[in-house]
């Protein structure tokens, strides 16, 4: 069957549901945390995902953490 023709079951829709409010409520408390840190949480708790397919919920939902700030800065002031 070609990957066009497939169409995912009701069942995988409805867990990766379940799966993206975990994870914005987990993201909610843990600010800081990255998809690594959340992903190894939710694991704690009984989920078994491929950490791609975790990542991907993640940046759709728009949890990325920023960058750091200063890191740029410092070379902006002539050291290298």
């Amino acid at each position: 069957m070609q990957c066009s023709g497939w169409i995912a079951p009701r069942s995988v829709i409805e867990a990766a549901g379940r799966v993206r409010a975990r994870l914005r409520e987990l993201a909610a408390v843990r600010r800081r945390f990255g998809y690594r840190r959340l992903l190894v949480l939710m694991r704690r708790e009984g989920l078994t995902m491929n950490h791609k397919k975790f990542r991907r919920l993640y940046r759709e939902e728009r949890l990325q953490v920023r960058g750091a700030a200063g890191a740029s800065g410092r070379l902006a002031h002539g050291r290298r």
